[in-house]
């Protein structure tokens, strides 16, 4: 990773769901706040299994940059049944650990 700016990798957070509009989601106001390049990667309703299939395609194929920001774990958590997440816990602590591995390896 070269280019100095910031990919926002993660849900509906970063994406701006949930905002009274989308221009003020904290990935739209975190680019209005700062010169350096940021590119928002975030999708609605992903969890952190979405998060990984698309981490080569949406990360490791953009315009490098310096950083990476991950936010996932709303969707994750979401209940699909009585006391069944829609991913286990142990489940995301894995797919977290994935991406971090992967991201760092990308940076050597």
């Amino acid at each position: 990773m070269s280019t100095e700016g910031i990919i926002l990798f993660g849900d509906s957070v970063l994406f701006g769901t949930g905002a009274t509009t989308r221009d003020n989601g904290c990935g739209r106001i975190l680019r209005s706040l700062t010169k350096i390049p940021i590119l928002i990667k975030a999708r609605n309703n992903d969890s952190t299994k979405e998060g990984l299939a698309r981490l080569e395609s949406d990360v490791f194929k953009s315009d490098h940059y310096s950083h990476i920001i991950l936010l996932f774990g709303n969707n994750d958590c979401r209940l699909v049944e009585t006391n069944k997440a829609l991913v286990e816990l142990e489940d995301y602590k894995n797919n977290l650990c994935k991406m971090v591995h992967y991201i760092k390896n990308l940076s050597k």
